[in-house]
């Protein structure tokens, strides 16, 4: 898989997120392959961005461990984020709303609904004037609700949005929550 082939895929899935599932149901050949490297390419993408920051913030006065530290940090952020939100997403709500998934379809489902808050982290990690940007992972509500409908045609409508609210919602908080419990450890 490409570089290439993965940004088209993310501008479709941020561009239509129906089109984008319809098209990722169809694909599930080799699917946990190329979905890793999705996720591999996002969180190096933050560590990359999280490094560049680092380098920035040496001039206001910040320490050469910190420029170390940082990426290292938002890696194990972004790492740890991924895993407790398939946790949750697997072992919690799979079994409350009694649906049975395959792995390759709730690794598919947890990393492409978890790309859209890697690559804003990543944009806003770069530019901190851009805070605003934060919104977007409203977003991700979205891109969850249509990937459901694809992975899951059993469930009704009013079981969808009761589990695309959970399981957005529980990501967005798990993901904030590891970066506060993180970087309160980096150094200043």
């Amino acid at each position: 898989m490409l570089y290439k082939d993965i940004f088209n895929q993310l501008v479709l899935l941020i561009g239509s997120p129906n089109r984008a599932w319809e098209k990722l149901a169809g694909d599930m050949a080799d699917s946990v392959k190329k979905d890793y490297f999705l996720l591999r390419t996002l969180i190096l993408l933050n560590v990359a961005a999280a490094f560049v920051s680092a380098v920035f913030e040496v001039y206001s006065g910040a320490s050469f461990i910190r420029i170390l530290l940082k990426p290292v940090f938002v890696a194990v952020v972004c790492l740890s984020s991924y895993w407790l939100v398939y946790f949750v997403f697997t072992e919690f709500l799979c079994k409350k709303f009694y649906i049975e998934p395959s792995k390759s379809v709730s690794i598919r489902l947890v990393v492409y609904s978890i790309s859209l808050l890697l690559i804003v982290n990543a944009i806003i990690t770069l530019f901190p004037g851009l805070f605003f940007l934060i919104i977007m992972d409203l977003y991700i509500l979205y891109i969850v609700w249509e990937g459901i409908g694809r992975c899951f045609t059993s469930l009704g409508e009013n079981k969808q949005a009761n589990l695309a609210l959970i399981f957005t919602g529980s990501m967005l908080a798990i993901f904030f929550l590891v970066k506060y419990l993180v970087f309160k450890g980096l150094p200043d």
